[in-house]
């Protein structure tokens, strides 16, 4: 039993953009992005820095960043520049992995969820289509789980031929249809590579033996009682499956997200920027301290000096 399915579609571009990187990914681009902004903001608000001290600013600043624009400005502090200067290396890593998968998943899309088994056929949403008799094989089927749900799905063609319900299949892609194999390969030749055929427990091997005898050979009706014990008996499975099972058979390939994994190196290098300009940022404010506390000692000097003159010329 033969089932013609259609062809699965490439996703589209916005979700190959999506589903480059994983979830988890994403949010922890964001938040890195989120932290980094909130950090630049009080740096430029403790050190006075002017440009940065509006928060909005500081955020526009780092998603810039991330899509590949450098600063326009350039910070005074050494704190602001250390963090900058991580983060951009950090921007830059990122957004060159990320467009090399981009453009290599463009390049060849992956396609959709494949039907290519019976019970993806069962759990799918595509209606089934056929005659009377495609009904009366399933109904005489219902014991078997997938084969029910088939039937609950099934839409009786009556009126239609099978090239209808091919063209229909290649059509609108929402049903599938019982398709001979022979009838597939020989009388419709331009839809044969539209859609995809699925054998009920044969999975992918295929095998057929043809024997080419003359009409009304006496030996006809021995060889189809001999063809059909072997069929029975499973010995076409039996020798076929242990002769491929040391091949792997090709599958269609998946989109290959970037993980976690895949971006430790851009993460630890922020991290570590984040932490080097932490200890700056201490470092100058340490510094600007002892600045101005020499600045009042001076000042102090400077007015217990004159106030010494002052008395000395009142004298």
């Amino acid at each position: 039993m033969t089932w013609a399915v259609p062809k699965p579609a490439t996703i589209s571009s916005v979700k190959v953009i999506v589903v480059t990187l994983k979830w988890a990914v994403w949010a922890t681009i964001v938040l890195t992005s989120i932290v980094t902004s909130f950090v630049w903001y009080l740096f430029a608000k403790a050190l006075s820095e002017h440009p940065f001290e509006n928060l909005q600013k500081c955020i526009l600043i780092t998603i810039t960043m991330v899509i590949g624009v450098s600063l326009s400005i350039l910070p005074k502090s050494r704190s602001l520049r250390v963090l900058g200067a991580f983060y951009m290396f950090y921007c830059l890593e990122i957004s060159t992995i990320f467009q090399g998968k981009l453009f290599s998943i463009l390049r060849h899309p992956p396609l959709d969820d494949k039907i290519d088994t019976m019970e993806k056929l069962a759990n799918s949403t595509l209606s089934v289509i056929g005659g009377i008799a495609t009904r009366n094989t399933l109904q005489r089927q219902q014991d078997n789980p997938i084969f029910a749900k088939l039937y609950n799905r099934f839409l009786l063609k009556q009126e239609t031929l099978l090239a209808d319900h091919l063209t229909e299949l290649v059509s609108y892609k929402n049903c599938g249809t019982i398709v001979g194999k022979g009838m597939m390969r020989n009388m419709f030749v331009q839809l044969k590579g539209m859609v995809d055929l699925i054998e009920h427990n044969s999975g992918l091997l295929e095998f057929e033996v043809s024997f080419a005898i003359r009409k009304g050979n006496p030996f006809l009706k021995i060889l189809n009682e001999f063809c059909k014990r072997l069929a029975e008996s499973g010995i076409y499975m039996k020798f076929f499956s242990e002769a491929v099972a040391q091949f792997e058979l090709p599958t269609q390939s998946q989109v290959s997200v970037l993980t976690i994994q895949h971006l430790e190196g851009p993460f630890y290098l922020w991290i570590v920027g984040l932490l080097l300009a932490v200890l700056v940022f201490i470092l100058e404010l340490a510094q600007d301290y002892l600045a101005k506390k020499a600045h009042i000692r001076q000042n102090h000097g400077l007015v217990k000096k004159c106030s010494n003159s002052a008395i000395i010329q009142n004298i």
